[in-house]
């Protein structure tokens, strides 16, 4: 199947165009192919499909697109796949099926080819797959700008290449026609209107072509004001004087990039600081270098290199320049523009100076007027040369650097990320982030001397750890173990350990601040608002902020926010991450920590903290109800900032994303707020994860996070909270098979409910008493507690309550044999939980239905009940049900279909292998033995139904 953008949007199956649905479906898998087999983040899609405000439902709307678009290529065998992922879409295709990177490959292919004959004809079939403007029936004008204006570039240079080579080539008259198409497509292109004056005058079309320089002047003047180039107008003098070098049989100048040669100024490496003689790691980083400067391209090659201070991005370019020195046989430059250095940064008139006068040229042949500086510079840069411009302190520095000559390569070195580079200049960023703990520890051993142990562990490890992996902080460390024999890197742990002491152990002499000094030089240049939010990222108890968190802690609106946290990245004073929201490297963050009780009043900083606290509990309290029908607790939580832009969510899937998301800040979150004495917020926040801990089984989080909570709510003092928190522990240590954990902490939850004097909540404890007991082969003692339950007054017929009570007999009534009993209650909970749709206990039950037709033999209606639980499971994100739907599902086809039931045994046992679970080990028992009777597999299910 081939796709068409380069005009209107077309996909041809066998030669004939296939229907795609409406503009707006056509136009997201035109955007989709545009960035072939790349994830396009859906924030962007729905920035780029809508050129106004996209409305509420735009994620919505794009998600049901992608399923048209899907329907719509199904039927076709060789159709790609629209890929959906938690925060974005792709297409995968083959990029040769899609017409524009053909166009890039032609293009490319034609700039790598000697022959110019061959040249020009593969320009020629680049140009030819252009029918029009991109994207021509399904962008509007303003998207086209947007995402196009690369490819239109691209385009105009290679109908500059082509034309000018035809040119070169003696075929003036033959290419007058093109050129003249040319000019009237681009009326304010130079290169084109020299061509085209070069070409008339060769066909003895002179006087033409004065006036066609004329009337481009005159349209240059009135659109901008500016003036042609002293470049066109020197062309234009030297046709009017019927100058000889412009005929074609001076090869030298017979293309439009004229001028008298000139002698290169030739310069070394040793105009460049000497390379750190212990450079360790950035393999990745060394490869990019070595693309970006690889020829033939059709410009001067850019490259940015950016990343948090201190992480070594100058070691970097410098151990590269001088291990590729062969490939600048015309030399290098070495520029520090002093961006967040003394004595602060220099003008960009300053910056090019400095170049000159290291390409030799002297103060008294340097012209004062800027704009001559700027033609000497790009006149005397030429050649294989390589240029770096470090501590760049903007875009404008490398703008005012930038060559003509397509053989010098510009490395600028930068804390900030100098997006606008990439956008208008086409600049490969390379992003430098902190060292591997690998990486790390070479770098300790090479400066301290140490030997490096094996395995990656021990005191080096820790060191590579509590440094941030960032290498300023490991060469200050490596030079203190270098200087001293006599101290172990044990004593250096234990001097970094504390967090509140990190920094100052990381300085390096009262002149020197070290890691702190080159925090507090980016911090210096934020202002008010930006310094303000980065004291608070710092104070925030939490591994991750989203721009809606951070807007309710700094109470902002939540676009200020974003702005800001945007601005922060491109700093490298924050990261962003792969949901959306934004991390600061460890170092950084205790530095913004430092800076915010330094300079934030300890109300203040306590009120951001609660204002996040609240927004959490806000968003967990009202996602619960997606989640499970029952409640997170028994009114809504006592808030002291409510949120003044409420995050809610509109379907299960959504809800389980966000917490995923926010698993971790979850976590150090409740620990917090317990240690600050927030008891209340620390147990209604834990009590709103029961649901999505359950479903996902997150049993680390899950007992660390609960066992903070139930402490937090016995000191709050409210009974309810408590059991609460203690029967979800209790689920968790089942779960875990650490069943006398789980037995005391119901107990201890059903004594306190007691005590309280409220019956009816006492019935979940006793169903999980009960579950427990048949667990662990106490029937009789299940049976009592379940018995009980279903005692309770209006218990067994409240839907939101009951699913799990009859799971839970379900599971005792088929351990004891009592088939026709289970097979009632599993009538009833499915019943109670299609009413109360409570779909992760529907998984549940439709297991048992399983097992139940699995006893009576009926193996196709076990594989229906298997399917459904799995179905359910996996949309629940429920990787423990997945596994044992797969294992029962296994089970129910093994006779008839035994090289199916292999593969869904091997995929259940590496779920619950990832997991930790039981149920792993028997099933590679089961592989390991071989084939079983039909009466071992189905008394296995006994076995395998009293696991955790």
């Amino acid at each position: 199947m081939d796709f068409l953008l380069l005009g209107p949007f077309e996909a041809r199956f066998d030669g004939q165009k296939i229907p795609l649905g409406r503009r707006r479906e056509r136009c997201l898998l035109a955007l989709l192919l545009l960035e072939a087999n790349r994830l396009v983040p859906t924030d962007r899609l729905i920035d780029l499909l809508w050129d106004k405000e996209p409305p509420a439902t735009a994620r919505r709307t794009i998600h049901a697109h992608a399923a048209r678009l899907r329907s719509a290529l199904r039927p076709y065998p060789t159709a790609p796949h629209v890929v959906s992922k938690q925060v974005g879409y792709l297409v995968d295709v083959p990029p040769g099926s899609v017409d524009t990177h053909r166009f890039r490959s032609l293009v490319e292919r034609a700039g790598n080819i000697g022959d110019a004959g061959d040249r020009a004809a593969l320009y020629r079939d680049a140009l030819n797959l252009w029918r029009g403007p991109l994207m021509a029936d399904v962008a509007s004008v303003a998207l086209r700008e947007r995402v196009g204006r690369p490819l239109d570039e691209l385009r105009l240079r290679t109908l500059e290449n082509l034309l000018g080579g035809e040119l070169e080539q003696g075929r003036h008259r033959e290419v007058l026609p093109d050129l003249a198409d040319a000019v009237a497509t681009y009326p304010e292109n130079e290169q084109l209107t020299a061509l085209y004056m070069l070409a008339m005058h060769r066909s003895g079309r002179t006087l033409e072509a004065g006036r066609h320089y004329a009337g481009f002047r005159r349209h240059l003047v009135q659109a901008s004001g500016i003036e042609p180039s002293r470049k066109l107008g020197d062309l234009h003098a030297a046709i009017l004087r019927a100058d000889a070098a412009l005929l074609p049989a001076h090869p030298a100048i017979a293309t439009p990039a004229l001028g008298p040669p000139r002698e290169r100024a030739r310069t070394s490496t040793h105009a460049m600081p000497d390379p750190i003689s212990d450079f360790v790691g950035r393999t990745p980083e060394l490869a990019a270098l070595d693309r970006l400067a690889e020829r033939p391209r059709p410009g001067p090659a850019l490259g940015t290199v950016h990343g948090v201070g201190g992480v070594g991005k100058t070691a970097l370019v410098l151990h590269w320049a001088h291990t590729t020195a062969a490939n600048f046989p015309d030399g290098a430059v070495y520029v520090d523009l002093y961006g967040h250095a003394a004595p602060g940064p220099i003008s960009p008139e300053k910056g090019l100076r400095l170049v000159l006068r290291h390409l030799g040229l002297t103060d008294d042949r340097l012209p004062d007027d800027a704009e001559e500086l700027a033609a000497a510079y790009r006149a005397t840069l030429t050649g294989r040369r390589l240029l770096i411009l470090d501590n760049v302190p903007a875009a404008a520095h490398v703008r005012a650097a930038l060559p003509v000559d397509s053989n010098v390569t510009v490395i600028a070195v930068s804390r900030e990320a100098l997006p606008g580079l990439s956008v208008h200049e086409r600049a490969r960023q390379i992003r430098l982030e902190p060292m591997p703990v690998d990486d790390a520890m070479h770098l300790l051993a090479a400066v301290s001397g140490a030997r490096l142990p094996k395995p990656s562990s021990g005191p080096l490890a820790e060191l590579a750890r509590l440094c941030d992996g960032i290498p300023l902080a490991l060469r200050i460390v490596g030079c203190r173990l270098a200087d001293d024999p006599r101290l172990a890197p044990e004593a250096i742990v234990a001097e970094l350990a504390p967090e509140e002491k990190r920094l100052a152990t990381l300085e390096i002499d009262d002149e020197d601040r070290g890691m702190r000094g080159v925090f507090d030089s980016s911090y210096r240049r934020l202002d008010a608002d930006h310094a303000r939010l980065f004291r608070l990222l710092g104070a925030l108890p939490v591994v991750a902020v989203s721009p809606v968190c951070a807007a309710a802690a700094a109470a902002l609106p939540a676009s200020d926010a974003r702005r800001l946290l945007q601005s922060l990245s491109r700093r490298q004073v924050a990261a962003p991450g792969a949901n959306g929201d934004y991390r600061m490297h460890e170092l950084v963050r205790l530095f913004a920590r430092e800076r915010a009780h330094a300079e934030e009043s300890v109300e203040d900083l306590s009120a951001a903290v609660r204002r996040a606290a609240d927004w959490y509990l806000d968003t967990t309290f009202h996602a619960y109800p997606l989640l499970s029908p029952r409640r997170a607790g028994r009114a809504a939580p006592d808030l002291a900032h409510p949120p003044a832009q409420p995050l809610r969510f509109t379907s299960r899937e959504a809800a389980l994303v966000w917490f995923a998301a926010e698993r971790d800040n979850l976590v150090t979150l409740i620990r917090d707020l317990g240690r600050r004495g927030w008891h209340r917020s620390a147990a209604e926040l834990a009590g709103s994860l029961f649901a999505f801990y359950h479903q996902h089984r997150l049993w680390r989080d899950w007992v660390e996070t609960y066992s903070c909570a139930q402490e937090s709510a016995r000191l709050w003092g409210d009974w309810y909270a408590e059991s609460r928190i203690l029967v979800g522990l209790g689920v968790a240590y089942k779960q875990l098979g650490r069943y006398e954990q789980a037995a005391d902490a119901y107990q201890r939850a059903l004594d306190i409910a007691v005590a309280a004097g409220d019956v009816l909540s006492t019935g979940p404890i006793l169903v999980n008493l009960g579950g427990l007991c048949n667990t662990v082969g106490r029937p009789q003692d299940a049976s009592r507690h379940l018995q009980a339950a279903l005692a309770l007054p209006g218990y067994s017929d409240d839907p939101r309550y009951s699913p799990v009570l009859w799971l839970n007999l379900t599971h005792l009534n088929f351990n004891q044999g009592e088939f026709e009993q289970a097979a009632e209650c599993v009538r009833s909970g499915l019943a109670a939980a299609a009413a109360s749709g409570d779909v992760h206990t529907t998984a549940y039950l439709n297991h048992w239905a399983g097992e139940l037709s699995l006893r009576q033999r009926r193996f196709d209606l076990a594989a229906e009940s298997a399917a459904a639980e799995i179905e359910i499971a996996r949309a629940a994100h429920d990787p423990l049900r997945q596994a044992y739907g797969l294992d029962l599902l296994a089970s129910a086809v093994a006779y008839g279909e035994p090289g199916r039931a292999r593969s869904l045994w091997r995929e259940a046992q590496a779920i619950s292998a990832g997991l930790g679970h039981a149920l792993a080990t028997d099933i590679e028992k089961l592989l390991h033995d071989g084939p079983v009777t039909e009466h071992e597999l189905i008394a296995r299910r006994l076995r395998v139904n009293r696991l955790p």
